[in-house]
């Protein structure tokens, strides 16, 4: 396929916005409220619009190529990705008005395309899908998670954005493989806009993608991989999770945390792994590690971890059952390690 062109000229142009932005934000002295909460994984006040230079360099790159998705991207991810920027631009959002815009741009993906989830490999719900009402819905539900999800690990330099390196890169073989250039196309562009950015947000956290990045980013990669499974079935739904599963399992993980403490699930805190890695570095140091390092000594540790699951789902694909006792092995392994983070 012929996309180098558009891919460089996506990672320079996120990487020359995402300086524009950094430089405005020095010269005019903007304030980053976030750096006075309790839950702060920083300690300089830091921009907030990096998924301002990623989407528009994606954008851009699509705008470039012969393709007819992009018309249809631009309608449905705008609801969502201007709820992240109103949040970070400090105007906060209700969170039940957040989870309402980001189910309306998935109703709008879904309306436009006319793809849902038919199926996900499990025996007696896949009988639901099948009925337009239930897939339509839980489509729906499974876009708002991994919208969600790519936020809550937006949590430390580097670590949402490198993640999202490894899903699209991941994305990119798969489409390949299934002969899906336009989701190729998508996921070139992504990883190149994203790699732009990541110049700046790793190690020293220059720049962060926000909740405007987070929400966009978790919505691109969520319908490619629900576009690929619902036109290919032989693909496992397990193997989808594989690929998603580290932000997915932080997101299951924090509900049930919060479920168990009875306090709300909508309300931020600093328990997330990457959040307990961070403070146990800083522990095990003896203060010797300082929080401007401990950081991203975090994202270098997890990174490679999370991207293991992958590696298990690109291999395997096609095996429901290999890959559902994948996704069980690595739900143990996770929480283990994480109860021996805490204790």
């Amino acid at each position: 396929m012929h996309i180098p062109i558009p891919f460089f000229i996506t990672l320079g142009l996120s990487f020359f916005i995402s300086i524009i932005i950094v430089g405005i934000s020095r010269l005019i002295h903007s304030q980053d409220h976030h750096v006075t909460k309790k839950r702060a994984a920083h300690k300089i006040a830091t921009p907030r619009l990096g998924g301002l230079a990623i989407i528009i360099a994606i954008f851009a790159g699509l705008f470039m190529l012969e393709i007819s998705v992009k018309w249809y991207l631009l309608i449905a991810i705008t609801p969502i990705f201007m709820a992240g920027i109103m949040e970070d631009l400090n105007y906060p959002i209700h969170p039940y008005m957040r989870l309402c815009l980001g189910a309306i741009s998935a109703g709008i993906c879904v309306y436009f395309t006319g793809i849902w989830l038919r199926e996900i490999n499990v025996p007696y719900f896949d009988m639901l899908l099948q009925y337009p009402v239930f897939g339509v819905a839980f489509t729906v539900f499974a876009i708002l998670i991994l919208i969600n999800s790519i936020n809550m690990i937006d949590g430390i330099n580097g670590l949402a954005s490198g993640k999202t390196l490894i899903m699209s890169a991941a994305i990119i073989g798969l489409s390949n493989h299934f002969a899906e250039p336009g989701i190729v196309i998508l996921n070139v562009l992504i990883f190149s806009s994203v790699l732009g950015f990541f110049m700046l947000n790793y190690p020293t956290g220059r720049l962060f993608m926000g909740d405007a990045g987070a929400y966009a980013l978790g919505f691109l990669i969520a319908i490619s991989l629900i576009a690929l499974k619902s036109r290919h079935p032989e693909l496992s739904g397990w193997a989808v999770l594989l690929i998603v599963f580290w932000p997915a399992m932080d997101m299951v993980h924090s509900v049930f945390r919060r479920f168990y403490k009875n306090t709300d699930a909508t309300r931020p805190d600093m328990m997330h792994f990457h959040h307990v890695l961070m403070r146990r570095i800083e522990i095990y140091s003896k203060g010797r590690i300082p929080r401007l390092w401990s950081n991203p000594i975090a994202t270098a540790i997890i990174l490679p971890m999370a991207t293991i699951p992958v590696f298990t789902g690109l291999a395997f694909h096609t095996s429901s059952k290999i890959c559902a006792i994948a996704v069980m092995f690595f739900l143990v392994l996770y929480s283990l390690i994480y109860a021996r983070l805490v204790r």
